[in-house]
């Protein structure tokens, strides 16, 4: 009758020797090796991932301040310049001549599609009226708060500035563009919250000191040169992008130069990036754990080539040693 096998159950091979023997002596080295090789080599790795910068990408909090500054220069019909000037900071107007400034009608919308507490983009309008005027160059700065929440922790203000001359009338202008954040050096991650607030900075400067805006009023010009040299000495900026831009022509002032439009419309759209990269150094912790991972994988195929090799020596008896086999009862 034939016999069909219905358990098996695996026998152990043990061997043995005294601690004087040379088999023992080569199990001794084989475990250092073992434990030893991988540590090395994962040391050695990460020599090199400390010098090598990482990132990681993070959608940032991007929110409008409520601070805008907008300069139209303009003609009137008989070809004389005007300047037309709109601000919301109570310490800038106070410093620029009353005649120049034109109130505006502005909306503010700030777009978050998928609820998630962080903006996609935020839309602007600025609406003017014009009085017999026709408008050839716009600039604004639009005031921004920025804020990483993640690894590295950052609270700043951005400013988004936006300008285009033509030499041609024109009734209304769109830009649409990127808030970015540009870094010279990697940020340091960690709990601590690192605040750097340029632009109020600035703005605390011209309300409290005649001197720091020198003789003449102040405008985006010297706010946006004050604030380059300010953030360039904290190694990183946020600002504007421009992708898109569409100067709409006064057509019928082109026709009849002695007609003007009613207003003059400015379109800002400001996109937030979902995936911003921040390029950081990583702390000692994320260091160690790196290690930690690299020297267990090396481990696992060290223990294995290990194993094969002992089999190898053991088996075939190289060193002398007794076997014992254990009796299943």
């Amino acid at each position: 009758m034939v016999k069909i096998p219905l358990f098996s159950m695996p026998m152990c091979k043990k061997y043995s020797a005294s601690r004087f023997s040379l088999a023992y002596v080569t199990t001794l080295i084989g475990t250092a090796i073992t434990i030893i090789v991988p540590l090395i080599l994962s040391l050695s790795s990460s020599q090199q991932l400390k010098i090598q910068l990482k990132t990681y990408h993070e959608q940032p909090d991007i929110r409008f301040s409520y601070k805008t500054i907008v300069n139209l220069q303009a003609k009137d019909v008989n070809g004389k310049p005007n300047e037309l000037f709109y601000s919301n900071i109570q310490q800038l107007n106070a410093l620029r001549p009353s005649e120049s400034f034109r109130a505006a009608s502005v909306r503010a919308l700030e777009v978050d599609n998928d609820r998630d507490g962080l903006n996609e983009r935020i839309e602007l309008i600025f609406e003017f009226p014009m009085e017999n005027e026709l408008v050839f160059q716009v600039q604004a700065a639009v005031f921004l708060s920025y804020k990483l929440n993640n690894r590295a922790k950052i609270h700043t203000d951005g400013l988004a500035y936006i300008q285009y001359s033509s030499g041609l009338p024109g009734s209304e202008y769109v830009s649409r563009g990127d808030v970015v954040l540009h870094q010279n050096q990697p940020m340091v991650v960690g709990d601590k919250v690192s605040e750097f607030y340029p632009t109020q900075q600035i703005m605390d400067e011209i309300g409290t000191s005649m001197s720091s805006i020198e003789s003449e009023p102040p405008n985006i010009a010297n706010i946006l040169k004050r604030r380059f040299s300010m953030a360039s000495s904290h190694d990183m900026m946020v600002d504007y992008t421009e992708r898109f831009s569409s100067w709409k022509r006064c057509i019928s002032c082109e026709e009849n130069f002695t007609s003007s439009p009613k207003t003059f419309i400015l379109s800002v759209t400001l996109d937030v990036p979902v995936l911003q990269q921040i390029v950081y150094v990583p702390t000692l912790g994320q260091t160690l754990l790196e290690i930690w991972v690299s020297y267990l994988a090396l481990l696992t195929v060290a223990i294995f080539l290990m194993r094969r090799i002992l089999f190898f020596i053991f088996s075939n008896q190289l060193f002398s040693s007794h076997v014992t086999i254990d009796k299943i009862s």
